[in-house]
């Protein structure tokens, strides 16, 4: 079946297919909790690295008593900002993503006019009304999830090679502090 399309634009084939009145909600109910857990990720980066930050200063301070640290030497003390740094660099990579994760799905031949989402190089509002009406929502919608779903799990996945690298970063701070201590 044929829907109406933009001047200029190529007329996909839109496959109909019989679904449930209740599809869509679950779809757009289904988008919204990834974007939900999305945004979670984000907040715990932020608040992870902020605690990192400050807890860097308590560690130091408390082996420096407990152990009687002198003054560090140099090379102690580049070690010490690559292992502050790394973390923080990880914590910010949960938070500014590289890349796109569109390129690698796969959509299987259906088509997808990216109606969901529209940046500021978007069509005219004709135009884009003109694409609202030809949209097959199911697969609009689908699309998105799988997008959003791909980067909650890069989020997450990077969340998670944060928490490992700050653990690491106190582990080796408290191995230099004994180093130089003795």
């Amino acid at each position: 079946m044929s829907r109406p399309v933009a001047p200029g634009r190529d007329d996909p084939v839109v496959v109909d297919r019989a679904l449930p009145p209740h599809a869509i909600t679950w779809l757009i109910d289904a988008l919204r909790s990834t974007q939900e857990v999305i945004r979670s990720y984000d907040t715990k980066a932020q608040i992870m690295g902020i605690i990192f930050i400050l807890s860097i200063n308590f560690v130091l301070t408390l082996i420096r008593d407990l152990i009687g640290v002198g003054p560090i030497p140099p090379a102690a003390t580049l070690s010490l900002a690559a292992m502050v740094l790394l973390p923080l660099g990880l914590f910010g990579y949960v938070l500014f993503p590289a890349n796109n994760p569109v390129g690698d799905l796969d959509l299987g031949g259906q088509p997808v006019r990216h109606s969901y989402f529209v940046d500021r190089r978007g069509p005219s509002l004709a135009d884009y009304l003109v694409d609202v009406e030809a949209t097959d929502w199911a697969t609009e919608l689908g699309f998105e999830i799988m997008k959003m779903a791909r980067l909650r799990e890069r989020k997450r996945r990077r969340l998670l090679r944060a928490l490992l690298a700050a653990g690491a970063s106190y582990v080796l701070i408290l191995g230099i502090m004994l180093l130089v201590a003795w």
